[in-house]
């Protein structure tokens, strides 16, 4: 597993996961992945199945994408 040095707050993963939507869309889900941000402790895991993409939260205000390599 790596971690990838791009720090993200939860506003700006959102608009990187659902950039395509309306701005009424964008704002729901920003809030939603606030909500999901907060309830995680730092360096809990959070998943986007869909995306296969993998987020970590490393600090109070950051998420930082990690990979998994494959051996």
């Amino acid at each position: 597993m790596r971690n990838i040095d791009d720090l993200m707050t939860p506003e700006e993963l959102a608009y990187d996961l659902f950039k395509g939507l309306t701005d009424y869309e964008l704002n729901i889900n920003t809030r939603w992945l606030k909500d999901v941000f907060r309830a995680l402790r730092v360096g809990g895991i959070w998943g986007w199945p869909e995306a296969k993409r993998t987020f970590r939260k490393v600090s109070s205000v950051h998420f930082v994408e990690i990979h998994y390599e494959e051996e």
